[in-house]
């Protein structure tokens, strides 16, 4: 039985939203469907960075996506989302920066172009043509009315949206800070998951290889700065299961090579 959707879960949906021209648009048409959705996704995370103030010293925002992770997101393969970018990449709406050892690159994304017949199509069909045409027949006096109350709505909602911008926005938490917090958050672990695993050198080396794969993997950009010490707990929680795991496979190993009999065996009988 699926679940329905009624009344209380109308405020609990959370939209992804596409630009109509990217649909619409006859630039866009013969563009492959999956790089769409890719193209999609990203714009989405941009707001992100957007609020977060990821940006260059040019101003320009920017994400970060690996391939591990945007392939597993979006049930591609790896193959397919390296053409999709490549795709993107044809149509001018992606560039790609790499920025060095175990850093992660960055995405810019460019802007859709469109022409006034795509603007055409895309408006043809929306309400607010409809009230276009009904304000025509309609006096002077009640357009100019009509205009400033649409004004106000518009003032309202963009305050608003502000507002919420205000609220929601925290400090940016950049690559480097987010590698310093997360080491720090791993070493409090360090007796609880060390004893009769690693010595403290072999824990440092463990604690930076598993900090740098979260970096240049892109994770990173998915974890809140008020979620890393669960992340790491829950990660070098793995780990240790994984280790333990391995070293009961080498040690019975071991056991069965110590009690196996030689195929020649000393007879005592005729000594």
């Amino acid at each position: 039985m699926i679940k329905y959707y009624t009344e209380q879960q109308i405020d609990n949906l959370i939209y992804v939203q596409t630009p109509k021209v990217l649909i619409y648009g006859l630039e866009y048409k013969d563009m492959m469907p999956q790089a769409k959705l890719l193209y999609i996704t990203l714009l989405d995370k941009l707001k992100l960075s957007m609020i977060k103030d990821w940006k260059d010293d040019e101003g320009r925002y920017f994400v970060i996506m690996s391939i591990d992770y945007g392939a597993e997101m979006l049930g591609f393969s790896h193959s397919t989302f390296r053409r999709c970018k490549s795709e993107l990449k044809k149509f001018k709406l992606v560039e790609e920066k790499r920025m060095g050892l175990n850093k992660p690159n960055r995405i810019y994304l460019g802007r859709l172009s469109h022409t006034n017949n795509d603007l055409y199509n895309m408006d043809e069909s929306r309400s607010v043509q409809f009230e276009q045409s009904e304000v025509l027949n309609e006096s002077t006096h009640e357009c100019q009315i009509r205009a400033t109350n649409n004004n106000k709505s518009i003032k309202i909602e963009t305050n608003n949206n502000k507002k919420n911008l205000n609220c929601n926005y925290k400090e940016s938490l950049t690559s480097d800070k987010f590698r310093e917090l997360l080491i720090e958050e791993s070493n409090e672990f360090y007796t609880e998951l060390s004893v009769g695993r690693w010595t403290k050198k072999s824990w440092n080396i463990l604690i930076n290889k598993f900090v740098d794969d979260t970096i240049s993997s892109g994770r990173w950009t998915n974890v809140p700065e008020d979620k890393i010490k669960g992340y790491a707990y829950k990660s070098l929680e793995r780990i240790c299961n994984n280790s333990d795991y391995k070293h009961d496979e080498e040690l019975n190993e071991f056991r069965i090579m110590k009690i196996k009999v030689p195929e020649e065996s000393y007879n005592w009988l005729e000594s």
